[in-house]
């Protein structure tokens, strides 16, 4: 497959016409163009050239190009031309609103789009927006598998309208990433009364940073224990569950219903009591489970040489239980038993301990070097 990687090259909307002519006249496939200046006018020109007929193009990333809702509309009347071949489309980071959504859905429900993964992170895109790409993914003619809304304005109502369209039983999405929003315990009760509805197909959701706290962690827990539910990755770090979520959590683990081999709960408020009643359940249960992240979070020192001891004994599963704290609270050598002293470590282990130690030295709050964080584990 012909890659063409032009990410951080201060390209302007004027460089975007040579870039063009390329992806016209090779069979480029995938074409990144992440950071760069590009906006709207570069937006119209990718645009021409996918109209055109003579681009290959299945994968694009305009990440951080400040296209805006002009240059979305360019893109999406490119998607709707019928010579779109794009199953990849990423426009986060964008400044884009809810006017995109409009022109978003309507590209989506049109019979001719081809996308089955979409990235509208880091945007403007609220309530209205969520509605109406609710709207478009519960069409039949939606072919989207995963859709990512993380770091928006997304509240309980958008939520509602996106757990109807995800319990219709027309749509097709298999991965839900709302991340950093505004849905609250309220917004996932929504979310999981579709995935408890037996018509929800997805397999992972990402919810971190939405403050759903233990009330929400309950909800959470009442769907990975039904046997509707086909979750097997969830995210739920930054927030706020202590450990009256984690017991619930706990509990819905050790169900013969739960199917989930990865969960996230990383930067919350599980104390002790918390982390030892869901790694007892992780090392007794030696079904599905294979990675677990309590890291930065309320555990003693004590109670994390436990968790790596159970870890140590189970070996097939992986769990971080590194906690944001000085050095003089903790040497670098027993941080690094706490993460690698599984007998399964693999280097992303090394190098995920390294991003934590960095943040420890520069004093840079490990929160900022979460999207790095998450590059390094993927």
């Amino acid at each position: 497959m012909n890659r063409l990687n032009l990410s951080y090259q201060k390209m302007k909307a004027e460089d975007m016409v040579k870039v063009c002519d390329t992806i016209t006249t090779q069979p480029i496939a995938v074409l990144n163009v992440r950071m760069n200046q590009i906006g709207e006018k570069g937006a119209y020109h990718i645009a021409t050239a996918i109209e055109s007929g003579l681009c290959k193009l299945t994968q694009l990333d305009l990440y951080g190009n400040q296209i805006g809702d002009k240059g979305t509309f360019h893109i999406t009347t490119a998607i709707e031309s019928g010579h779109c071949l794009l199953e990849n489309l990423g426009l986060s980071c964008n400044d884009i609103s809810d006017e995109s959504t409009r022109y978003m859905a309507t590209a989506i429900e049109s019979g001719k789009c081809k996308l089955t993964e979409l990235g509208l992170n880091d945007n403007r895109i609220g309530d209205d927006g969520a509605r109406q790409i609710a709207t478009a993914i519960e069409s039949d003619k939606c072919s989207l598998t995963l859709l990512s809304l993380s770091n928006n304005q997304i509240g309980v109502e958008g939520t509602r309208y996106i757990a109807k369209a995800i319990s219709s039983g027309k749509c097709l999405l298999t991965m839900l990433c709302l991340n950093g929003n505004q849905i609250g315990a309220n917004g996932t009760r929504h979310i999981t009364t579709a995935i408890e509805s037996g018509y929800c197909s997805l397999t992972g959701l990402a919810l971190g940073g939405n403050q759903i706290g233990n009330e929400g962690a309950r909800y959470i827990a009442a769907a990975i224990e039904n046997a509707k539910c086909s979750l097997t990755q969830l995210w739920l770090c930054d927030n706020q569950i202590g450990d009256d979520g984690a017991r619930d959590i706990a509990t819905a683990i050790a169900s013969t219903n739960c199917k989930l081999t990865s969960l996230n709960l990383r930067n919350n408020e599980i104390g002790d009591e918390g982390a030892r009643r869901i790694v007892t359940v992780v090392e007794i249960d030696k079904r599905l489970l294979r990675q677990l992240d309590l890291g930065v979070n309320a555990i003693s020192s004590c109670v994390s040489d436990v968790i790596s001891q159970a870890v140590y004994r189970r070996q097939s599963i992986r769990v971080a239980v590194i906690q944001h704290v000085t050095s003089q609270q903790r040497t670098r050598a027993e941080l690094s038993a706490f993460l690698i002293f599984s007998s399964n470590c693999r280097w992303l282990d090394v190098v995920h301990l390294i991003v934590i130690l960095v943040a420890e030295v520069i004093s840079i709050d490990i929160t900022q070097l979460r999207e790095l964080d998450e590059l390094v584990l993927r």
